[in-house]
């Protein structure tokens, strides 16, 4: 159910999907209402009722799919990273935010070194990079 409400939340934040809470706390989706009035596919549900609460009983679904987002989002200069570290033994996280910039127009990079440093620990996590004394090399 988990990989339902991540991809029903990307939808809900553009605005294509509803989110409606039961009475009994359980979650539903449907299709929002075009401006002239009409649905986009029919007032039904497009999604099974699932909790909303994660294995601690607590409520962290928004946190974490704004997380993945901005992840998601910055997935898209991962392939330049990769090759930067390819091409060079290890670069820093400055020098790797000022080639993007440099480099990257399509789309366009126009992140923060704060946003790529934490998509960069993320991939050290992940254990695609490595980070040693300041410095970012490929596993």
């Amino acid at each position: 159910m988990d990989a339902c409400r991540k991809r029903a939340t990307f939808w809900v934040s553009r605005g294509l999907l509803l989110e409606r809470t039961s009475q009994s706390g359980g979650l539903s989706y449907e299709a929002a209402s075009c401006a002239d009035g009409s649905s986009g596919g029919g007032a039904a549900t497009i999604g099974a009722t699932a909790d909303r609460r994660d294995e601690d009983g607590e409520d962290g679904g928004a946190v974490a799919s704004k997380e993945e987002q901005e992840s998601d989002n910055m997935a898209v200069y991962e392939s330049y990273i990769m090759g930067m570290l390819t091409n060079f033994d290890s670069l820093s996280l400055e020098r790797i935010h000022n080639m993007l910039k440099m480099f990257v127009v399509s789309p366009k990079y126009d992140k923060s070194q704060a946003e790529l440093s934490k998509f960069l620990q993320r991939l050290v996590t992940d254990e695609k990079l490595m980070y040693d004394g300041g410095m970012f090399k490929k596993k």
